[in-house]
């Protein structure tokens, strides 16, 4: 009756570890997206984030050369909150790469392994760019506290421990 191998059940739990990971990281990744915009509309910005990429160049100007006006540090501090709440993304493809594995090893057809392979190089060029639009925010928002603390600054939710 036990027609399964060690290959099998490999398979089966890579691709429940993954599918789990995706999950919880994808749940949070939206209680996050949606406690952001909470704080934004609290501080009378835009709910959306701003679409390029200038900002995270701001913020590291910021932390060389000193503050700016209120209105740009509650902006900055914003965004900052919003680059280091990223993190969670990055458990979500960490447990969509194991499911990829997970994939490979109970099905092995010949176009699986360039695929999961492309899908980890395209997971480790995410988190390597995350944690560098990350790290400069913490260095911000370390700096720059807010004098009033609200949201994660309130209890001390700095993110993911990744």
């Amino acid at each position: 009756m036990d027609d399964w191998g060690n290959l099998d059940r490999l398979a089966l739990g890579l691709s429940v570890v993954g599918f789990a990971l995706a999950v919880i990281g994808s749940v949070l990744g939206v209680l996050s997206a949606v406690r952001m915009g909470r704080l934004r509309r609290e501080a009378g910005l835009p709910e959306s984030m701003p679409s390029h990429f200038r900002q995270r160049e701001r913020l590291l100007e910021v932390l060389e050369q000193g503050p700016g006006s209120r209105e740009q540090m509650i902006r900055l501090r914003s965004y900052a909150r919003w680059l280091r709440s990223q993190r969670w993304l990055e458990l979500t493809s960490v447990g969509m790469t194991i499911g990829q594995w997970g994939f490979l090893v109970e099905a092995p057809f010949w176009w699986w392994g360039p695929f999961a392979v492309a899908f980890t190089l395209f997971a480790i060029a995410f988190i390597v760019l995350t944690e560098r639009n990350a790290r400069p925010a913490d260095t911000f928002l370390r700096r720059y506290p807010e004098t009033e603390p609200m949201g994660d600054e309130a209890t001390g939710d700095r993110g993911p421990l990744v």
